[in-house]
């Protein structure tokens, strides 16, 4: 089992309908002429994982504020937060009267910093149920690490291919301008990630289907 943030999705067309008219349409063709490459980085975060054996089945089921079970029981979880964050360059060049803002450099980090693997205490370590739990709860974390770093490279590719058709944003100021294309990456990160967290969210269900959990239980007795 996993927690999730949930991301804000936008459809990635009117995103780039917005990158568009935000401003002031008739001088585009000024920013137009001022254009320049975009230089874009993914870099996936290598989560620190951690094991906790404190928790009953019930503060565990707590935690995960799931009805999902593990043997009619929340045994075991994987709890983390999906974390995204980005450094952005901005240019502002001076064109007719105003400032033609976009992006030059843009660095985004994504993936979970830290994950804690929950296992119910009235398992022992080493014991036949801690270890079946355990290799469960860490097939999730691989999931975690696994999608990070697949999404990563096809997020990289999809910046390149969109911000390759940025227009530069004519505002009358240069902050007015940062934050308005700042406000565009927030959009057009959101609507990218939406791919991430679907692939996400079907591996976790894939490793909690029941014929999965059954086979855990097989190799062990009292549960």
């Amino acid at each position: 089992m996993i927690g999730f943030l949930l991301l804000c999705i936008c459809p990635i067309a009117l995103i780039l309908a917005a990158i568009c008219v935000i401003g002031f349409p008739a001088l585009a063709s000024v920013c137009e002429q001022v254009r320049v490459p975009i230089d874009v980085d993914v870099h996936v975060l290598d989560p620190n994982v951690v094991e906790d054996y404190s928790k009953s089945r019930d503060e565990i089921a707590a935690i995960s504020g799931s009805t999902h079970v593990f043997n009619r029981a929340v045994m075991g979880l994987t709890s983390g937060m999906y974390k995204r964050t980005y450094n952005v360059k901005i240019r502002s060049a001076q064109e007719a009267g105003g400032y033609c803002s976009q992006p030059v450099k843009l660095d985004v980090i994504i993936g979970f910093k830290d994950l804690t693997v929950y296992i119910d205490k009235r398992y022992k370590p080493g014991s036949c149920q801690f270890n079946g739990i355990r290799n469960h709860e860490y097939r999730h974390v691989d999931v975690n690490k696994q999608t990070s770093m697949a999404h990563a490279v096809l997020l990289k590719a999809r910046l390149n291919q969109l911000l390759w058709n940025w227009v530069p944003t004519y505002t009358r100021s240069r902050d007015e301008g940062r934050a308005q294309t700042i406000a565009q990456i927030d959009l057009l990160l959101d609507a990218l990630d939406a791919d991430l967290t679907a692939k996400r969210e079907i591996g976790h269900a894939n490793i909690d289907r029941p014929g999965s959990i059954r086979m855990t239980q097989s190799q062990c007795l009292d549960w």
